[in-house]
Order: structure tokens, then C-alpha cells, then sequence
């Protein structure tokens, strides 16, 4: 929160507080033209905010340096300035000191404010005397915000037809979540269209609302919005209504692991194909395999299996030894990048469909290797360092 200084005795209430000494001019009779007139000692201060919301306590701080008079007060309101009008005041509080010392003057903006242009004016006057002693005015910056909204979807993406549901939590500045009633809870389209308007809703016991609203098949996409209305204070959070296109007629999946060990039984994987309205394709697939030294884009082999009758869902396997024999290794397969592709032909739509998938064939038994030359020297009874290096092998052949 903002604070400014908005008055100080020696700056506003030098004429009232000042003593007679102050107040004469030093080319006064029997005064030295030489002589130097001192500033006065400030004899109060008021600290006030910048910032004025609806619901919102301003703490005002005022303090008395010291006191002139047996009593001074301090009068502390808000007014909404109005240049055809006169001012309209909209709280105001009092506060007497009858010796120094530092006090909070507390008033409360009203809940239902209109947006404009206010300030804060403090007065001190002194009772007995029925006057003013200082006066100052300062503005204020306007904010409608009251509260903070969180607007929580149940997926960042909708299509035509889905159902919107969508949670709006209301929370104070202390992040504590309290019963807040809106005026209105709209739900807008991006031509800017109002579709759908919640008047005056209510939230539950836990401090929340929860809203749905079921999407036509066809209605306009891009930028939704939901707003959030309450007096003057506006909060919106947009959401994206895609136009569903469908580009294939089957979505095919292939699954490999992600890591196989050189001793496993071999590579192995689930082949998967529906059509967009989740019946199983119906027709027949090929599965195809390169294999890949690590890191390197050089193909050491491919191997193809054929499955005659595929309906929805096929296990497939590729075993140790076939690879072996493809690759012509003359150990088992290991340090390899195992890429994977699956084509899957409809019969009913006579169409083909593929996707791919990815997996390691890992060493498992580390390559070690001793660094220096054959030849070592050593001392007995004394310590002897070795040095050794795990070797990863890129398999290559011609």
C-alpha cells in the first residue's frame, strides 16, 4: 500500500503555530539585518494511503509532536470530487489528542462505491478556538477490485458438443476464501455474444461455484471467455473451442518399452488401431523394426513381420535370436536404438494408417578397461592406484 505525507507543521500550520518571535520579518525594528530565522519544528505528521477500494479500511497515521494547544483533533474523510457538484463525503472519522504521541485513524470505504474520482482531506482544528488549524487534501487512486478470482477449467482445449464445467473461487488479499456473491457469471463467445448468463449465483459451502454449460455441435470456435461480474469490478478468463477436424479415419498406437537389457527374450510391443468413433479397425498390419547403433543414424538391419487378420489389438514379438541373425552379430544385440513403425490397413475404408514408437537395447554387463601401459611399477606394502574406464562399443558393420 501506498503512503504519502500530506502535512506537517512546518509546511501548512507555520501561520496558526508558529510563535510571535517566528512570525516577525528580520528587518523588524531592533532586529539585525545579519540575523538568520529559524525553521519551525514540525508539530505533527499524517501518513495516508494512495489507494481507496470498495470494502476496504484505510488506517491513517497520525502523530503530535508536540502540543501548542491542550487539545487538537483530527478530522479524516473521504469525499468523491465532483467538478459540477459539490463534493460528496463518504466516511469520515475524528480523532483528539490532548498530549504527543502516534495514533490510527481507521474509516471504511463503503461496499457499493461508484467508480470516480476521490480524495482524502485532514483537517486539525482546535476546539476552543473554532477553527482551523491546517487543512490538505490528497488524492486518491481508484481500484474496483474488491477480491481476487481463480476461474479453474476441467481441460485447456473444447470441441463443439463438449460439456464446459468450470470453477470460479473467490478469495480476500490474505488468500482466505469467503462466501462472495456475484452480480453475474457470464459465459461469452468470441464474436462477443453473451450465451449464457448466471444471475446473482451463489457458492457452496466450501467458498466455491461450480458451473457447467454443454457446448451445441455447432456453434462458433476460438476465444471463449467467462466474466465475472460484481458492481464495477470485472474478471475474465478466456478458453480455446477448437473446430474438430477429422483427419484420418483410424488412430493407430504402437507401444515399445522403453528399455530392453541385451538378455531379454527379445523386442516386444502392442499394436493398437480404432476408428474415430472407438470401434476396432478391422483389416491387416505390418510391423517393421530398424535397428541403430547408439547415437548414430547409420541402419545395421530391418526386420518385417506381416500379421494376416488384425481386429483393434495385436501383441507382436521380435525375438533375440532373429536380430542376431539379421545383424549378423556375433554376440547378442546390445548398445542399439530400436525404431518401430506400424501400417494398418482398413478394410472397410480402405485406408492406411501408421504410427511410430521408439526403444533402447542397454548393455547390460559393463566393458571395463585398465588406462596406463602393460608395464606398472609397484612397491610392496605400499598403496597402488589404478585407474579403469567403462567402455561403451558403437557397433558398426560392413
Amino acid at each position: 500500500m501506498l503512503w504519502s505525507i500530506i502535512a506537517t507543521g512546518a509546511v501548512l500550520a507555520i501561520a496558526c503555530l508558529s510563535i510571535a518571535v517566528n512570525c516577525q520579518s528580520p528587518l523588524a525594528e531592533g532586529v539585525p539585518s545579519t540575523s538568520i530565522e529559524l525553521a519551525e519544528t514540525p508539530s505533527y505528521l499524517v501518513l495516508t494511503p494512495r489507494k481507496i477500494r470498495p470494502e476496504l479500511e484505510l488506517g491513517v497515521s497520525a502523530t503530535v509532536f508536540r502540543m501548542l494547544y491542550d487539545s487538537i483533533t483530527f478530522r479524516v474523510s473521504i469525499r468523491r470530487i465532483q467538478y459540477s457538484i459539490p463534493d460528496y463525503e463518504i466516511n469520515y472519522a475524528e480523532e483528539t489528542f490532548t498530549q504527543p504521541g502516534s495514533r490510527i485513524i481507521r474509516l471504511k470505504a463503503p461496499e457499493n462505491i461508484p467508480e470516480g474520482n476521490y480524495s482524502i482531506f485532514v483537517e486539525g482544528s482546535v476546539e476552543s478556538l473554532g477553527g482551523l488549524l491546517f487543512q490538505n487534501r490528497t488524492e486518491l487512486i481508484f481500484e474496483p477490485r474488491v477480491f481476487s478470482v481463480y476461474i479453474q477449467f476441467s481441460k485447456p482445449l473444447y470441441a463443439m458438443g463438449d460439456l464446459i464445467k468450470f470453477r470460479v473461487i473467490p478469495y480476500e488479499f490474505n488468500l482466505m476464501v469467503k462466501n462472495r456473491l456475484f452480480t453475474s457469471v457470464e459465459l461469452v463467445d468470441p464474436n462477443g455474444i453473451v450465451v449464457r448468463r448466471w444471475l446473482s449465483p451463489r457458492t457452496n459451502a466450501r467458498g466455491y461455484l461450480e458451473l457447467s454449460f454443454q457446448l451445441p455441435p455447432t456453434c462458433s470456435f476460438g476465444e471463449w471467455k467467462v466474466r465475472c461480474n460484481r458492481e464495477s469490478f470485472v474478471s475474465e478468463k478466456k478458453f480455446t473451442v477448437s473446430y474438430n477436424v477429422v483427419k484420418t479415419m483410424c488412430a493407430v498406437n504402437l507401444t515399445l518399452p522403453l528399455r530392453l537389457s541385451e538378455f531379454a527374450f527379445g523386442v516386444y510391443g502392442i499394436l493398437e488401431a480404432n476408428h474415430t468413433t472407438n470401434v476396432p479397425s478391422q483389416g491387416n498390419a505390418t510391423i517393421r523394426l530398424e535397428f541403430r547403433p547408439r547415437w548414430s543414424s547409420v541402419v545395421l538391419g530391418t526386420l518385417v513381420k506381416e500379421i494376416p487378420y488384425f481386429l483393434g489389438r495385436s501383441n507382436f514379438l521380435f525375438t533375440m535370436q532373429e536380430i542376431q541373425a539379421e545383424l549378423k552379430l556375433k554376440d547378442r544385440p546390445a548398445d542399439l536404438d530400436v525404431y518401430g513403425e506400424a501400417f494398418v490397413f482398413d478394410w472397410n475404408f480402405l485406408v492406411t494408417d501408421n504410427n511410430k514408437a521408439q526403444s533402447v537395447i542397454f548393455r547390460e554387463v559393463p566393458d571395463l578397461k585398465f588406462l596406463g601401459g602393460r608395464v606398472r611399477q609397484f612397491k610392496p606394502e605400499l598403496p597402488y592406484t589404478a585407474y579403469v574406464r567403462q567402455l561403451t562399443y558403437i557397433l558398426y558393420q560392413k
